[in-house]
């Protein structure tokens, strides 16, 4: 029966082994280039290399220059890597590590991949890398649960390197604050996805900065910052383009803030206020006139809410989802 399988395995085409292959996690896709020269010969073909999720993985500097070296090529299109960030949720061991990333090594990711559209970094120091070297053709950039080093994309925006950058993901960066916000905002970039979740530092400063620099903003996901009622009428009457608001977590929002944030917006179908204790049956009763609203997420103890039966009626294509209330 063993041989019987790895005959059938060896006579199968290139092209259904390519494919089988394709399912494969990296780490297992490097293994099963050591079975024999013809595997290795398909393993390295460029269109299993289009995407790399190294995420999951703890690479030393020598193990990652030697999967760029021989896997990546102009193919390439995404990119995660997570790297030793000595950032506020580690301890142990792991303060002791090597960074991962270099500017010498994004420099060999933008001439190696000049198609390369989606970056994500985690757990990575900012200051150990120049942010001049990331590649100027990405339209996607993901630094989370890093440590962010102050004023880090200030050069870049004034130099224009990442004229094609269209969504930023700094969500639970340390250090990230209304500083930086302010530069992004002023900086003309067209961003359409901005993601912040956990930048507790921002202040109402970057807030105004946001909503005044970036009309054209689609999403917006802003769970576990500071938002202040003043933040809250100014992200609602400049950001009227909004599809998509994440206001996760944030205490101190009241109905009054709600309104303020949806007051201007007709576009938005997404919206999350679960954990948002403040909020009432009269926050709920503002949603009705959202009527392209298609998702809204609560908290388990809002379900019972008068008003999200009426809105449930009001609006009959609207999926309610809660969440588990916070103890």
């Amino acid at each position: 029966m063993m041989a019987s399988s790895q005959a059938s395995l060896s006579a199968l085409p290139d092209n259904i082994l390519l494919e089988i292959l394709s399912y494969l996690p990296v780490k297992e896709l490097c293994m099963a280039g050591r079975v024999c020269r013809r595997w290795r010969r398909v393993v390295r073909d460029n269109s299993l290399w289009r995407h790399v999720d190294l995420s999951s993985y703890s690479l030393n500097l020598q193990q990652m220059w030697k999967v760029i070296r021989t896997h990546f090529s102009p193919v390439l299109l995404s990119f995660q890597i997570k790297g030793y960030c000595p950032n506020s949720k580690t301890s142990g061991p792991t303060r002791r590590k090597k960074q991962v990333l270099s500017s010498a090594m994004l420099r060999e990711l933008k001439d190696r991949c000049p198609s390369i559209q989606t970056l994500c970094l985690y757990h990575c120091f900012t200051k150990n890398i120049d942010a001049v070297d990331l590649p100027s053709s990405l339209s996607t950039l993901v630094i989370k649960k890093s440590i962010w080093e102050p004023k880090w994309l200030e050069l870049v925006l004034k130099k224009n390197t990442l004229p094609n950058l269209t969504h930023l993901d700094v969500s639970d960066c340390v250090r990230f604050d209304h500083i930086d916000l302010q530069q992004i905002s002023t900086s003309g970039l067209n961003l359409q996805v901005l993601k912040m979740n956990g930048c507790y530092r921002i202040k109402e400063k970057g807030f105004t900065c946001l909503s005044h620099g970036m009309p054209t903003l689609k999403i917006l996901e802003l769970s576990d910052v500071n938002l202040t009622p003043l933040a809250c009428h100014h992200i609602g009457r400049n950001l009227n383009q909004l599809k998509h608001i994440n206001l996760q977590k944030n205490g101190g929002l009241t109905d009054d803030c709600l309104a303020a944030v949806i007051s201007a917006t007709t576009e938005l179908e997404f919206l999350d206020i679960s954990h948002c204790d403040r909020i009432t049956n009269k926050g709920l009763q503002f949603l009705i006139k959202l009527k392209k609203l298609k998702t809204l997420v609560v908290c388990g103890n809002m379900n019972e809410f008068e008003s999200l039966k009426t809105l449930k009626t009001m609006l009959p294509g609207l999926k309610v989802h809660c969440e588990r209330a916070l103890l």
